[in-house]
């Protein structure tokens, strides 16, 4: 059996797998501390894989904190590989050239850092393309789905199109993880994978809704055809995420006797969920005031058959009571704004 949680770490992502034997595996840091803790409370010490997706500081730390992040794990802990996108490391020897700036001296030293780990063998840096299957981390298996080392370049400077897209295999349960994949990113990911489907999917981009790709969006979710989905996303985003085009999508799924769709649910509660469509229209892009737990930390068990629990379900149905309007129960106004 494995353990895997979507941190609640608002408006931003971090996913964490652990296995009855003590071996972890880390999708995402924008929150080091968290991670450690999470570990630490199951007393587990050692991150087999150490994935960042993409640069985006919602996503990824800078050098310098993951640097920080490493050396303290380190001293108690373990970490085997680390797999990087090759523009995370791009933008930090960019940093690092300037070393007359306080921003450049810190980058310089943690690229000193990481060489020196890598000369300790304290890890192994791995570019993250989409020729590399790991090996089995007690058979779990993590397939990078997406991009390949063609796609080395953003376009348009849109680095969401370039996002790690993984595919998480332990027996015969599958979960897919596309990071923030928009774009031509997300129709290169169509075009060349026909298997997407799993039993857990994340819902890219904190459950945004681009109006220009809405068909490509419906095509993940008709490939992948999930029993769970799940929408990190913060309470006091200003980007209007989740957006009420997908809340509806996802409704339509659940409702639907031809899609698996059991359930679909935020770490927090947004804005759809609170304020009608004339309210929202008045307030421009703004999010909630303050935060707002809902589904919180979502943690799900699952095993080498396919079969699956949704350990803090309970959790989440009573705390469904205090929100005024939960999309995940059909009470939204879903109207157009």
């Amino acid at each position: 059996m494995i353990e895997v949680a979507f941190l609640n770490v608002a408006n931003a992502d971090s996913v964490v797998v652990y296995n009855i034997k003590s071996t972890g595996a880390v999708i995402d840091v924008p929150k080091p501390r968290l991670v450690s803790n999470w570990f630490r409370q199951r007393d587990c010490t050692h991150i087999e894989y150490l994935f960042l997706t993409h640069s985006h500081n919602d996503h990824a730390p800078s050098l310098p904190e993951l640097i920080n992040f490493l050396v303290d794990w380190l001293k108690s802990g373990t970490v085997k590989y680390l797999i990087l996108p090759r523009t995370y490391l791009d933008k930090a020897f960019v940093q690092a050239q300037d070393i007359e700036r306080p921003a450049g001296k810190q980058y310089r030293h943690a690229l000193d850092a990481l060489e020196a780990m890598l000369d300790r063998r304290q890890l192994i840096i791995v570019p993250a393309e989409q020729s590399i299957t790991t090996p089995t981390m007690d058979e779990v298996i993590f397939q990078i789905l997406y991009p390949s080392v063609l796609d080395a370049v953003p376009t348009k400077g849109n680095e969401n199109a370039l996002s790690l897209v993984l595919q998480l295999k332990y027996g015969a349960f599958t979960m897919l993880l596309p990071a923030d994949i928009d774009g031509i990113g997300l129709t290169k990911l169509l075009k060349r994978n026909e298997n997407l489907h799993s039993h857990v999917v994340k819902i890219p981009h904190h459950g945004a809704w681009p109006r220009h790709s809405e068909e490509n969006w419906r095509q993940l979710l008709d490939n992948s055809d999930p029993e769970l989905a799940v929408l990190s996303v913060g309470s006091r985003n200003s980007y209007e995420h989740v957006k009420p085009e997908l809340f509806q999508e996802l409704w339509s799924r659940q409702q639907s006797p031809n899609t698996r769709l059991k359930k679909f649910v935020c770490t927090e509660v947004t804005r759809t969920c609170v304020f009608t469509a004339r309210i929202r229209g008045q307030m421009g892009s703004k999010g909630l005031v303050q935060r707002r737990a809902c589904g919180g930390d979502i943690t799900i068990t699952a095993n080498k058959d396919g079969s699956w629990t949704f350990l803090n379900e309970q959790e989440h149905m009573t705390y469904l009571k205090s929100v005024e309007m939960p999309a995940c129960l059909g009470k939204a106004d879903l109207e157009s704004q």
